[in-house]
């Protein structure tokens, strides 16, 4: 699994994305800017 994700950079899983973009989307930090 670690070699296909170096050897297809240019084609990065969807689901890595997806997860890192919804992630800090997902969970914004609303306590933080309240106070």
């Amino acid at each position: 699994m670690g070699r296909a994700d170096l050897r297809a950079p240019a084609e990065p899983d969807p689901k890595a994305q997806r997860a890192e973009g919804a992630a800090p989307n997902y969970l914004p930090p609303p306590k933080k800017q309240n106070q």
